[in-house]
């Protein structure tokens, strides 16, 4: 894993005149890459990396990396799974002579033999990198297709800059900090910003599975290698194929044993995370197949909260060597400090606080780690999953004349009464009442689900509406999908996943210098995952049945087959304790400066009722609160904001 930064000059003057700003950003990337650095610059363009080295960790895999042919250089962060095979199917037919056992050469020469076009649609991986073409003057840059590793570019006047992270940005002398509007918005309403979109006006991500064509003169060309809807469609028109429920079981248990084994390759140490839940325990069992395994996960003294005495039970039936951490209030108050930093843009999931911290846990035994995210999104493991498909079909017996009326009548009854009236029918009606006059209410389930699952600030959001139609476009339009649940799966793959899950995991890890690799969103399991019919990944009650079976091959059932708690922190009992005086220290000092988005006096009433015990506050008080807290860390005045 690396650390990517450069930038091109449209004006076509020289690059050197900033190579001293150049290192700068180089370096502000270094723990992305503590190992070596390597940078290059040619007339009107830079690209520099720092190597986090995994495979070949001689000089011969030092990056920028030159083509044979001398046409391409390449600063790449990734890994690629399946670079043996392209190796033999493009490469050696070719004759092409390989100076270094790395992935990154038979990536690069692989983009030479076919071009980046015809390349990219055939690699297995988690990458992002900056491809320079010298015979005609154009970058390219690419990023996988879930979008495992980020890559963001911005134009500023006659630059366009690119990085693995938006810090190094602020090294270049033309970079200004306009904040987006859009950006701001899709942030407190969604708890991230996706889609492309960031903080930053005229700065943006390369989405997953885009390829842009960077020219001479600045003029960029959009490219899309990879569509999840398309590639869904393809995959479910084999899902008759299957002879039985059992048949896909074993055809997954293969899949896997080869995905684990094709990702646990490294010329370093390797372990893994293991949380105690479905999807980390398989990817752990399968490990152990073939290697001994250290395994690590965290705990609390909270034992509502607490998991690791499953992730012990587990990694001792698999004979893991296992390392655990119990994070208590003190040690969320000592790395809070580092999360603006860390993220570098708003981002407001709790849990990036144990992820941090067990990446650092890791990070002092291996430098590799598997990870299990990905199941449940890909093989329907979320409970609102079922709810949601189930108050979706309760909802298509009602006229559409009577959707309207009937969705207000349910919004005048507070949700407290809901709760009290339904107590014997519904576990807290007072949540999914509300959210059943906004299906009504809706055009289709994606939209209902963003409504119910993505949720923001509310009226303490002090922005106009006019950007809601802009971050929720996603949720409004997306493809007809065959069923319901095959909506909301590809919802949450082409935006929770990339822009909540896959973002906390690799800020958090790359900041403690590991790799985390995530086998789960392999291309043959995704592919798998749209394969089989949909009564295959819930069956008799049973969410994520597949993955479930197949871990029970590896491990005794009871040792799994509890409720899961999520890999989550007791933010609801530190916020208003251990945690509070930073909480409030933030309220003071900064809210009065971000007026234009925040509303000041509704944000301290949230306070105050949350204070008092409505805990259903927690998650938008910390939204709030994040937002804050990399507000001050980047000092930007109010004639900051921009649309």
């Amino acid at each position: 894993m690396c650390g990517i930064a450069g930038f091109l000059r449209s004006d076509l003057g020289p690059a050197q005149e900033y190579s001293r700003e150049f290192d700068a950003m180089v370096d502000l990337v270094a723990d992305r890459g503590p190992d070596t650095r390597g940078v290059w610059i040619e007339n009107n363009v830079a690209l520099g990396h720092r190597r986090l080295s995994i495979l070949d960790v001689s000089d011969a895999g030092r990056q920028p990396m030159q083509s044979g042919c001398g046409r391409y250089l390449i600063a790449f962060n990734g890994e690629i799974y399946n670079f043996p095979e392209l190796r033999k199917r493009f490469l050696d037919p070719a004759g092409v002579v390989l100076k270094s056992t790395t992935d990154t050469e038979v990536l690069l020469e692989v983009l030479a033999c076919l071009g980046p076009e015809r390349a990219l649609p055939h690699i297995n991986g988690m990458f992002a990198f900056a491809l320079w073409d010298r015979r005609e003057r154009k970058l390219h840059l690419a990023r996988d297709r879930m979008g495992i590793k980020p890559l963001y570019w911005a134009r500023r006047g006659n630059f366009t800059l690119f990085a693995s992270q938006l810090k190094s940005f602020a090294a270049h002398p033309a970079w200004t900090k306009e904040l987006s509007g859009v950006g701001i918005w899709d942030f407190l309403q969604h708890t991230n910003i996706g889609e492309g979109r960031t903080v930053f006006a005229e700065c943006w991500k390369v989405e997953p599975g885009q390829h842009l064509i960077i020219g001479n003169d600045g003029q960029v060309e959009k490219h899309n290698f990879f569509d999840l809807a398309a590639m869904a469609q393809t995959c479910k028109e084999r899902a008759g194929a299957w002879g039985s429920y059992e048949e896909a079981v074993d055809a997954l248990d293969a899949t896997l044993q080869q995905v684990v084994r094709d990702q646990s390759r490294a010329d370093v140490p390797l372990g893994a995370f293991l949380s105690g839940g479905v999807d980390s325990s398989l990817v752990v069992a399968m490990l152990r197949q073939d290697r001994p395994v250290h395994s690590f996960s965290i705990g609390y003294e909270e034992p509502e909260y607490d998991e690791s005495g499953d992730a012990r039970a587990i990694a001792s039936h698999l004979g893991t060597e296992h390392t655990e951490f119990i994070l208590t209030p003190k040690h969320a108050a000592e790395v809070i400090p580092d999360l603006p930093s860390i993220y570098d843009e708003p981002f407001a999931d709790p849990s990036q606080i144990p992820t941090l911290l067990v990446s650092r846990l890791a990070r002092g035994s291996v430098t590799v780690a598997l990870s299990g995210d990905g199941g449940d999104e890909l093989f329907a493991g979320y409970e609102r999953y079922e709810q949601s498909v189930n108050m979706w079909r309760a909802t298509e017996h009602v006229p559409k004349w009577l959707r309207g009326p009937m969705a207000c009548g349910i919004r005048a009854v507070p949700p407290a009464l809901w709760k009290a009236l339904l107590r014997p029918f519904l576990a807290d009606a007072s949540r999914s009442m509300p959210y059943y006059a906004d299906l009504l209410r809706d055009p289709g389930i994606a939209a209902y689900s963003a409504r119910a699952n993505y949720l923001g600030i509310g009226p303490a959001c002090a922005m106009a509406q006019n950007y809601a139609d802009e971050t929720e476009r996603l949720f409004r339009t997306a493809p007809d999908m065959a069923t319901p649940l095959d909506s909301l799966l590809y919802v949450d793959q082409r935006r929770r996943l990339p822009d909540s899950m896959l973002t906390k995991v690799d800020r958090a890890s790359m900041s403690a210098s590991l790799e985390v690799r995530v086998p789960l969103l392999d291309n043959r399991v995704l592919e798998f995952a749209w394969s089989v019919p949909r009564d295959f990944l819930i069956r008799d009650g049973r969410r994520k049945s597949l993955l479930r079976d197949v871990l029970g091959r590896y491990v005794p059932p009871p040792l799994f087959e509890h409720p899961k708690k999520g890999f989550h922190m007791p933010i609801k009992l530190w916020l208003g304790g251990a945690l509070r005086e930073w909480a409030e220290s933030l309220l003071s000092d900064r809210l009065k400066t971000v007026s234009e988005f925040l509303d000041p006096s509704v944000v301290h009433d949230m306070w105050r009722r949350y204070l008092n015990g409505e805990k259903d506050l927690t998650h938008p008080m910390w939204v709030i609160l994040m937002f804050l807290a990399w507000h001050e860390k980047q000092n930007i005045s109010p004639s900051g904001r921009a649309g």
